[in-house]
C-alpha cells in the first residue's frame, strides 16, 4: 500500500455543511490533505481556490441548499471553483 497522502480540494459553500465537512476531515485525516474554498468576503478567495484546484490531486464537491453568494463576476465561489476544476 502506498504511503502517499493525496491533496483533495473540497469545493463547498463556506460554513454551509459543517457536519459533512467535519466528517470528511476525520475520514481523510490519514489519507489526504484537504483544502477548502474560502468565504467570498475575502478579496483573494477566488485566487486561492484556483491555486488549490490547480495543485490538488482530486476535487470533491459538496452541494448543499445553495451555491453560495453571487460575486461581482455573476457567479458564486462554488461555480468559479467548479469551472476551474472542469477546465483542468
Amino acid at each position: 500500500m502506498s504511503n502517499r497522502r493525496y491533496h483533495i480540494h473540497v469545493i463547498c459553500v463556506a460554513h454551509s455543511q459543517p457536519l459533512i465537512l467535519d466528517s470528511l476531515a476525520v475520514f481523510f485525516q490519514s489519507r489526504a490533505f484537504l483544502t477548502y474554498d474560502l468565504s467570498t468576503h475575502l478579496s483573494q478567495s477566488a485566487l486561492y481556490g484556483r491555486q488549490c484546484v490547480d495543485a490538488c490531486d482530486y476535487v470533491l464537491m459538496v452541494i448543499g441548499d445553495s451555491y453560495g453568494a453571487v460575486q461581482n463576476t455573476g457567479f458564486s465561489q462554488m461555480h468559479l471553483s467548479y469551472f476551474n476544476a472542469k477546465a483542468r
